[in-house]
């Protein structure tokens, strides 16, 4: 019997990584270009919060993979938008881009990562954010062994998750 297809490959990648020329390098030594792929990357740097700052970043992204499109681009953390007037301005900037560029096609789904449940509800009911568009993706650390922050209670960001019909994209260390 043939094989079965391959499996999509997840590839995170993120501005604070600095792996995404690594990931265009091998996605172009690999015949016929990201194949099984799924792409996804992150902005990261405090630096490019903003609407201009996004757009040059996914565009960063782009050319870096050697892409036309991401799978998924997400918001590295939440950079303090609850206590900051000034972060939440850059970010509800930055979230604007990137809505748009999802719009245009550049990117296929939108995400958050590093969020807790606070910030991921304060994030869909604030009108310049998650009014725009709720996240698909919250990636968070989901420890299967040891769940830590994501310990059922107040502040349960999986149950958020799950309310607000956003996927969760775990990551966990292998330790």
């Amino acid at each position: 019997a043939a094989h079965p297809a391959a499996p999509l490959v997840h590839v995170d990648s993120a501005e604070a990584y600095r792996n995404e020329a690594a990931v265009g390098r091998a996605l172009r030594a690999q015949s016929g270009g990201p194949g099984r792929a799924f792409l996804a990357s992150k902005l990261s740097d405090r630096a490019h919060l903003s609407y201009d700052g996004a757009k040059a970043r996914v565009a960063e992204t782009l050319r870096l993979f050697g892409v036309e499109t991401v799978d998924l681009y997400s918001l590295h953390s939440a950079f303090n938008f609850l206590n900051d007037a000034k972060a939440r301005a850059d970010l509800a900037g930055a979230w604007r881009a990137l809505v748009e560029l999802q719009q245009k096609g550049k990117v296929r789904a939108l995400g958050v990562s590093n969020f807790n449940a606070v910030e991921l509800r304060a994030f869909a009911e604030d009108p310049a954010l998650g009014g725009l568009w709720v996240p698909d993706v919250l990636q968070n650390k989901v420890d299967v062994y040891r769940r830590g922050e994501q310990e059922p209670g107040d502040d349960d960001v999986l149950a958020a998750a799950k309310e607000l019909d956003v996927a969760v994209v775990a990551y966990s260390s292998l330790s």
